[in-house]
């Protein structure tokens, strides 16, 4: 039943997100906006104002943010719901446990997306000629230290949780020790 449950969350969770990536893919591609193009549109208007063209690229662009936060929501309450899972299928997870895997899962998710968008922005920066490089590079040592950062702490609870399931395996296939002396 539970699992049936969850089973229909994922589908709908996936078809989602699948769907909600493939409008903002077309999107893209149709209006060949791009994440440096959005910039660019988004620079010129302080220098231009708006013009009818300007002003619909400019409702595009916000469409297709709102498009990928969806998307990027769609994705946290798939994870939180297949964390909820893993929690109450391992044995020996606590209550607290839950909140530490999704804590560690969006810590995860978090360092994917730094990544993604440190790889795709930092070399555009350095096209323009408004970015100094020494910006730049503090940026990406900057994302460097946080993304190891929120590594150590996902690795360190997700050991503690697996620990914690690694115990009560094997007391449950040992035995209590306590017990076996009396």
């Amino acid at each position: 039943m539970l699992w049936d449950a969850l089973a229909e969350e994922i589908k709908k969770r996936v078809l989602r997100i699948l769907l909600n990536s493939t409008v903002l893919a077309v999107l893209a591609v149709s209006l060949n906006i791009t994440i440096p193009g959005a910039l660019a549109i988004i620079r010129l208007i302080p220098q231009e104002g708006f013009s009818v063209t300007t002003a619909f690229m400019l409702i595009l662009i916000i469409v297709m943010a709102f498009q990928a936060l969806r998307i990027i929501l769609d994705l946290v309450r798939l994870v939180d719901s297949v964390s909820d899972f893993l929690v109450k299928r391992i044995p020996g997870l606590k209550s607290g446990g839950k909140i530490s895997v999704v804590k560690a899962l969006k810590e995860i998710i978090i360092v994917i997306i730094i990544t993604i968008l440190t790889t795709t922005l930092l070399p555009l920066s350095l096209l323009t000629l408004d970015v100094p490089p020494q910006l730049t590079i503090g940026v990406s040592i900057l994302s460097i230290v946080i993304s190891i950062i929120l590594i150590y702490d996902a690795g360190k609870t997700l050991y503690a949780v697996l620990q914690a399931g690694f115990e009560f395996f094997i007391e449950k296939t040992l035995g209590d020790p306590e017990k076996v002396d009396e």
